[in-house]
This record gives C-alpha cells, structure tokens and sequence, in this order.
C-alpha cells in the first residue's frame, strides 16, 4: 500500500507535497521530504528527533518497504552548485492545494493561467472567495494602467489609461493658469498663489479648479484600483479560465491557459506612455 503525502509540507522547503513528486522517506523514522531537498541537507531533516518523543511517527497500517528510501550522504558543497547559487524550490501554489476549487476552477488552472508570481496571487484569490474584500495591490496603486495590461486585462487598463490621461491633462492645464514658486515652503506657495487671486481671480480660481480635479482624479484612482485590483483580475481570469474550459476550439487547455494568460511587458509599457501621450495630445487640442 503506498503512503499518500498529499497536504503534507516538507520539512525542508515547507511547501506542500504531492504523490506525483519525486518524495523519498528517512529509513530510520520514515519521514517524507523531496528528494533534492534531502539530498541538499545530506540527512533526514528531522534527524535532531531521532530516538526521542518528537520523531515522527510512520502512519499506522502503512507499509514504507515499497517506497523510495532516502540514501545518507555528505551535506551538498556549496561551491558543487553551479555559479555559487543554492536552488530553492518554490511553492508556486502559495500553499493551496493543487485540485482546492473555486467557482469549478481548480488551483492548478489558476496556476497555469496567472503564471509568474501565483504564489503571491492564488492564496488571495481564495481570501477574496470567503468575502475578504481587503487585499491590497502596491503595482495597481502606483501604476495601474502599466498593471492591467502587463496581466492582460486590457478592459481595465484602458479605463486606467483614460482617467490618468484626464488627471494628467488637467494638473498640466492647470500649470497653464497658475504659477507655483520653486519652492516646498508652504508660506512661500500660498503668498504667491493670494497674490495671483489678487491680480487675475478668475483665471486663477479656474486653475485652482482644474488642479484640485486633476489631483483628485488621480489619487482616487489609485486608491480605488489599489483596493480592488485583485478582485478585478481574479474576476477577469476566472471569466477567460471558463472560456477556455467551455471551448472545443482548443485541444490543449494547458498550453490555452498559458497563452491566454500570463504577462505582456509589451503591453505595460504601452499603457503607460499612452497615457502620458494622451495627456499631452489633450492639452495641445485644448491650449
């Protein structure tokens, strides 16, 4: 009878382990680690607990003759490593377990669709599931047209791209109607934007206006997507997973969920020069 780790940490790695891993088990307690984090340690990595209360205890009624069985051998060399670099394995599940399901979308697709980084974004994805609407996003807050296309949801990004563009636009016309000092003293700024209001209230109290809007724009816009990114593009990849999963037009689901998810820092960068382009081609159209 084969011993299932699956739900299991490895006690080396700490990350979940799975019966169609390569897992060795200690000959002396029987405790299951991946081979190659056995091997870079050179011993059971619970060999401190050998022979006392704390060693592990091998399930009842399983047989551990069958299994593969871990060779002692010296602790790996550093230097053996190539370039002087240790490999690491890492969770890519963040700690999910690989069939866990939301919506009939297992942990597995959505590994295979957000691809870079879904350690960081599948343990939220399930977060939001339970109505955990708090899960903060510092790329969508600072540069969230770059954020949205660089994942592929280019609905959201071009609604990004267009109120950046606007709070560009109007901080820019603003400068047209106001002149700020060289200054970060707060008397100096103030004294000189009265003295303005004095001279021409008009076209300054207009210029005020279009700066207070411009910075409003942009920090709601922010915080908003800051807050919220994470939902929109869970929402965004749970609809496209479906899509694919409902289509007879592809014959690998894999290899559809890579391509049609992922990153593009093509994209990314586009999203962010439109916008600053946008705002330009906005403020030659008006002035």
């Amino acid at each position: 009878m084969s011993l299932s780790v699956e739900g299991q940490k490895c006690p080396v790695c700490k990350s979940y382990m799975f019966d169609d891993e390569d897992i060795v088990f200690c000959p002396v307690c029987g405790a299951p680690s991946h081979r190659d984090c056995y091997n870079l340690v050179g011993h059971c990595p619970l060999e401190e607990f050998h022979g006392t209360d704390k060693q592990y205890k091998k399930p009842e009624n399983i047989n551990l003759e069958d299994e593969p069985k871990a060779e002692t051998q010296k602790p790996r060399d550093f230097n053996e490593v190539p370039f002087g670099f240790k490999t690491i394995e890492i969770d890519l599940l963040g700690g999910i377990k690989k069939d866990d399901q939301i919506a009939g979308i297992s942990a597995q697709e959505m590994k295979g669709y957000v691809g870079p980084n879904s350690q960081y974004y599948i343990p939220r994805f399930f977060k939001l599931n339970n109505r955990n609407k708090k899960s903060w996003n510092w790329s969508a807050f600072i540069l969230p047209e770059g954020f949205f296309f660089f994942r592929k949801c280019h609905k959201t990004g071009i609604f990004a791209t267009l109120l950046s563009a606007a709070s560009w636009a109007l901080i820019g016309f603003a400068n047209e109607y106001i002149m700020l000092p060289e200054t970060t003293n707060y008397n100096e700024m103030l004294t000189s934007i009265l003295s303005q209001l004095n001279a021409s209230p008009e076209k300054t109290a207009f210029g005020l206006m279009a700066m207070f809007l411009g910075v409003t724009i942009f920090v709601l816009l922010r915080v908003f997507l800051g807050l919220f990114a994470n939902r929109i593009y869970r929402n965004d990849a749970f609809e496209k997973i479906k899509k694919i999963k409902e289509s007879d037009d592809f014959d690998d689901k894999d290899l559809a969920l890579k391509l049609k998810g992922g990153i593009n820092p093509f994209f990314a960068i586009s999203g962010i020069m439109a916008a600053r382009l946008l705002a330009t081609y906005i403020l030659m159209f008006v002035l």
